[in-house]
């Protein structure tokens, strides 16, 4: 099955697509062709083959030797059955025959009677030669390009059996491959466990230093920790207050006041509490020194256990024992 396998082009599928691209391009290539080749030829027959001006020798030998240096290029890369080659020779054999049939040696010093081959005819005809042979290269090339297309449209019911079949096999030897790579990774890795244990047999451990549990913890300083959160905390209270008072401003003395709005004040009526209210303004004050009280004692609370419980309790043993 070496032929109907998948390539570098692709799967049957694709190399059927890309034939038939190909083809279609190839019949593009030979209409363009054609229609430069019928182009080339209605201007060749508006052209005379032979114009009568001075210097024809000159002229038509340099054109020859032109042809002849550009054919020793050609023959050095082609051989004489290239097309090019062809093509060019046949060009030089034109030239040379119309110098002979059109011009005698007579007329050669005869100024008047001097005729020149017209060299946009020669080129025309040149160029012409060109296209036929890349027609027929092309047609050739079609030619093997449908064979191609037969073969492939021919194996519709051969080349994909054979792709899956191909697939099913790289697919179970991946799945195989992976499993030995599994079991060779497994191996090595029984092996070096061997190895070590074995080396493990011939190595003799010392303790150069017990491990140590330190008594104190190595940070934070805890009372300096605990003064600033008392801080931070009589200070997050203060703040709060002055905040509400920024919000809600109240006005203490008459020359507060006056000092705010610019306008004299004639007079003054001091607040009256009544029992209830007094009652009230005790209770949160009352109220306000508890947690005040509170947040000290707690805070002087933790400042004496600031050190681990397992001091603690430790120093409380050894003072029973003692």
């Amino acid at each position: 099955n070496v032929g109907y396998m998948p390539n570098k082009e692709g799967d049957y599928y694709s190399r059927l697509q890309g034939a038939e691209r190909a083809v279609k391009q190839t019949n593009s290539e030979i209409r363009l062709a054609e229609r430069r080749y019928s182009e080339l030829s209605r201007q060749l027959e508006g052209e005379d083959p032979v114009l009568s001006s001075a210097g024809y020798q000159s002229a038509n030998a340099k054109k020859i030797k032109e042809y002849q240096t550009e054919l020793e290029v050609l023959l050095k890369q082609y051989t004489d059955r290239h097309p090019n080659v062809t093509v060019l020779q046949s060009a030089i054999d034109d030239l040379k025959a119309h110098y002979t049939n059109e011009v005698s040696p007579s007329d050669t010093f005869d100024s008047d009677a001097i005729q020149e081959f017209n060299p946009v005819y020669q080129e025309l005809k040149v160029e012409l030669s060109r296209t036929s042979v890349e027609i027929e290269i092309l047609k050739i090339q079609l030619e093997e390009m449908e064979d191609d297309v037969k073969h492939l449209r021919a194996s519709v019911d051969i080349i994909p059996e054979v792709e899956a079949k191909l697939a099913k096999l790289d697919r179970g030897y991946q799945v195989t491959k992976k499993k030995y790579f599994a079991l060779v990774e497994r191996r090595e890795s029984a092996k070096l466990a061997e190895s070590a244990s074995q080396d493990s047999k011939d190595i003799t451990f010392r303790v150069i230093e017990s491990p140590m549990m330190p008594l104190k913890p190595s940070g934070p300083n805890r009372a300096l920790l605990l003064i600033q959160v008392l801080l931070v905390a009589l200070g997050a209270g203060l703040g709060w207050g002055l905040l509400r008072y920024l919000l809600q401003p109240t006005f203490i003395n008459n020359t507060q006041l006056i000092s705010v709005t610019g306008f004299p004040v004639l007079g003054s009526v001091n607040l009256y509490m009544s029992p209830k209210y007094r009652k009230r303004q005790h209770l949160l004050l009352w109220y306000f020194f508890s947690a005040t009280f509170s947040l000290l004692l707690v805070f002087g609370v933790v400042f004496v256990l600031r050190d681990s419980g397992t001091a603690l309790v430790s120093s409380v043993i050894m003072g029973n024992k003692a």
